[in-house]
């Protein structure tokens, strides 16, 4: 008896000890800064940068599982610190999910360009769309859900339409994609992505990587392993995998060696027609903006116009209305078309290479307005 009770207060000795050993080891670590991370990110959302500041929670974006980013409601627009994305994530007045009787909604999607970089709200042609909408159809009650998101592709926005937009029940959808984010290098393909951020796998392993990095005594032993094994892959070498296929993305054109592209003009266009189905399915229409480019951006990345390209097929194929504002833009330029008072040069459209300036979106919106008009789209409604 007095021995197994020995053996008792030895045994709650010995785990009282290994709490107060780890303890004090825990608590040494953390009075000395250290910290090591032994499980980076298995997949770059966006890229190195922006997904520090995804994972930080101050920036424009949150990490969205469905999407992999999304717009933060209440972050301010860093380029127009007066504005706050609204609370159901999107740029611009916030609408109610249910849509009031006798309402025309129309849901814009696309990239940066659509979201307005650089430019107000006001300015963006999805706010001028509704304005000019409001104005040549004053009976109705026009709605404009700006649903573009920096940085997006076509995958992305159609996984936005699915997990968020769809409940809105537009009437018209305006797609605007394949401009650049499609083109650019990826280690993985934004479906692949997405379908790893949803995946049980994929909870359970950031499950795991939380347990760890709480504890900084389990990060110890993960430091000391790695020190030993020198085989650990971090973070910095995903950088560089990232960083090797940027630089060599314009030799890539002029070599015509091919790489993993986010997504590829063929996927492009399986997404786009996956859209289409959507959209019909719920009797809702759509049209596709074809979105304008400088001259010199497609005379180097001549990729760009396998986008363009298959667009136009889609559209063609699928009976879509297709809103050339690219051909447009280059109309006014080459002399062909008049152009407004204000527009002389390229730079007058564009503030870098593809986003357009406040009187670029202007044109855009104008020119949807004139389709619409020319197919009768309200009226049908």
């Amino acid at each position: 008896m007095a021995t197994a009770l020995s053996t008792k207060k030895k045994l709650v000795f010995s785990i009282i000890m290994l709490f107060v050993v780890f303890g004090s080891a825990e608590v040494l670590l953390r009075i000395g800064g250290f910290s090591y991370n032994p499980f980076p990110s298995p997949i770059i959302l966006w890229n190195t940068r922006q997904d520090k500041l995804l994972r930080g929670g101050q920036s424009l974006h949150q990490v969205d599982a469905s999407t992999l980013w999304s717009p933060r409601p209440a972050a301010v627009v860093p380029w127009n610190p007066d504005e706050k994305v609204n609370e159901g994530g999107f740029r611009g007045d916030l609408v109610p999910v249910e849509k009031p009787p006798g309402t025309f909604r129309v849901a814009t999607f696309g990239d940066s360009s659509t979201f307005g970089l650089g430019v107000t709200d006001k300015e963006c042609w999805s706010h001028q769309l509704q304005k000019a909408l409001t104005q040549q159809h004053p009976e109705k009650k026009i709605e404009v859900i700006n649903a573009g998101v920096v940085g997006f592709t076509i995958v992305q926005g159609y996984k936005r339409f699915e997990n968020l937009v769809a409940p809105y029940d537009p009437d018209l959808i305006v797609l605007a994609f394949g401009a650049v984010n499609e083109h650019f290098p990826a280690i993985k393909t934004d479906d692949e992505k997405i379908q790893i951020s949803l995946s049980s796998e994929g909870s359970k392993t950031r499950l795991l990587q939380g347990l760890v990095l709480a504890l900084r005594t389990s990060q110890l032993v993960f430091f000391i392993k790695d020190t030993i094994q020198k085989n650990r892959v971090d973070s910095s070498g995903i950088k560089r995998d990232h960083k090797r296929d940027a630089n060599r993305e314009h030799k890539k054109y002029s070599d015509g060696e091919e790489y993993q592209r986010r997504v590829t003009s063929e996927e492009f266009a399986t997404w786009t027609k996956r859209f289409v189905d959507e959209a019909k399915s719920r009797d809702t229409s759509i049209a596709f903006l074809s979105f304008p480019r400088r001259e010199r951006t497609e005379e180097k990345l001549t990729y760009l116009l396998n986008y363009t390209r298959t667009l136009a097929s889609v559209a063609a194929a699928e009976k879509v209305t297709l809103v050339d504002a690219r051909q447009y833009f280059r109309d006014i330029l080459e002399g062909k078309l008049k152009a407004p008072p204000d527009v002389k040069v390229e730079d007058d459209l564009f503030v870098d290479e593809h986003h357009p300036t406040p009187i670029g979106h202007e044109i855009i919106a104008n020119l949807i307005v004139q389709s619409l008009t020319a197919q009768d789209t309200l009226s049908a409604q």
